[in-house]
C-alpha cells in the first residue's frame, strides 16, 4: 500500500502483461456516501476531468473499474512519492528546490486554468514526484470545471491551512483561489509546515483567514525575491493576486541556480 486517505487507500499494482507499475486509488462507497453529497456526480466529475488531462505535470489517468463496494481509479505511479512525504524526511526544502518544483507546479496549473479547471486543493500532499524528479499535480476530487456561464464556484472545498479567504466566506472559488494555495504550499515547503499550523483547531484557522486580519506569516530566512513571490499569492482580494502567467515571469523563478543537495539526494535515492 502506498498510502491511506479519508475515503480509502492507494496501492501499487504491477501489471504482469505489460510490465508496468500503476497506482490504484481505491475509494470506499460506504465512506464516501457518509461524507459527500451527490457522490455519483463527484466521482463522475473527477473521472471525466482526469480522462481529459494530458500534461507532463499532471498525474496520468489510465482507467477505472468498480463493484458494489469500491471504485478503483488507475493512475500513473510516481516513485518519489508526495512532497509531503519528502518533507517528513528532509524537514524543509531550500529555495533552489522550491524554485524547481514551483516552476513545474505552475506549468501544470497553467494547463488546468487554460482548460477552465480549478484544482481547489493544492498542497504538498497532492504533489507527486515521478522517477525522473518531475512534479505532478494529483487528487482532483475537489477540482471543478468552470462552465462558460459560471465565473465562480460557491461550494467550500480544500484544506483549511491552504484555503483561500473567498472559499471560506462562500463567495466563490476562482483561478485565483489556486494561487493563494500556491503561496501556502511554498511556506509549507520552506518551513516544513503550512501557514497557521500553530493554531490549535480548524475554527481558529478559518476565523483568522475569514476576518482578513491575520495574513499567513512569511517565514524568517526567505530571500527578498521569494518573500515577494509569496506575497503576490497571499493577497486577500482575489483579483489583486498575481495570476499564473505573472508568477511564471517573477524574478524568483528566473534566478535558477545549481542543483541543491536535496535534489541530488532525491535523484540518487528516490527516482532510481
Amino acid at each position: 500500500m502506498i498510502g491511506e486517505g479519508a475515503f480509502g487507500r492507494v496501492y501499487k499494482y504491477f501489471n504482469k502483461e505489460n510490465g508496468n507499475i500503476y497506482a490504484v486509488k481505491e475509494l470506499n462507497f460506504e465512506i464516501l456516501n457518509k461524507k459527500i453529497n451527490n457522490v455519483d456526480n463527484v466521482i463522475k466529475t473527477e473521472i471525466n476531468l482526469l480522462s481529459k488531462m494530458k500534461h507532463a505535470n499532471i498525474v496520468k489517468y489510465y482507467g477505472s473499474f468498480s463493484n458494489a463496494k469500491k471504485l478503483n481509479i488507475i493512475l500513473e505511479y510516481c516513485r518519489g512519492g508526495s512532497l509531503l512525504a519528502l518533507l517528513k524526511i528532509f524537514t524543509s526544502f531550500d529555495e533552489n528546490i522550491i524554485r524547481k518544483y514551483i516552476t513545474q507546479i505552475l506549468d501544470g496549473l497553467e494547463y488546468l486554468h487554460c482548460h477552465n479547471i480549478i484544482h481547489r486543493d493544492i498542497k504538498c500532499a497532492n504533489i507527486l514526484i515521478d522517477k525522473n524528479g518531475i512534479c505532478k499535480l494529483t487528487d482532483f476530487g475537489g477540482a471543478k470545471l468552470i462552465k462558460e456561464e459560471m465565473t465562480i464556484l460557491s461550494s467550500m472545498q480544500g484544506t483549511p491551512n491552504w484555503m483561500a479567504p473567498e472559499i471560506i466566506k462562500s463567495s466563490g472559488a476562482t483561478r485565483y483561489s489556486d494561487i493563494w494555495s500556491i503561496g501556502c504550499t511554498i511556506i509549507e515547503m520552506f518551513q516544513g509546515s503550512p501557514p497557521y499550523s500553530e493554531k490549535k483547531n480548524v475554527l481558529s484557522i478559518l476565523n483568522c483567514i475569514c476576518k482578513n486580519d491575520e495574513p499567513p506569516k512569511i517565514p524568517e530566512g526567505m530571500s527578498e525575491e521569494l518573500k515577494d513571490f509569496v506575497k503576490k499569492c497571499l493577497v486577500f482580494e482575489p483579483t489583486k493576486r498575481f495570476n499564473v502567467y505573472q508568477l511564471k515571469k517573477h524574478p524568483f523563478l528566473a534566478n535558477s541556480k545549481t542543483t541543491s543537495n536535496i535534489d541530488s539526494t532525491l535523484n540518487n535515492s528516490f527516482y532510481s
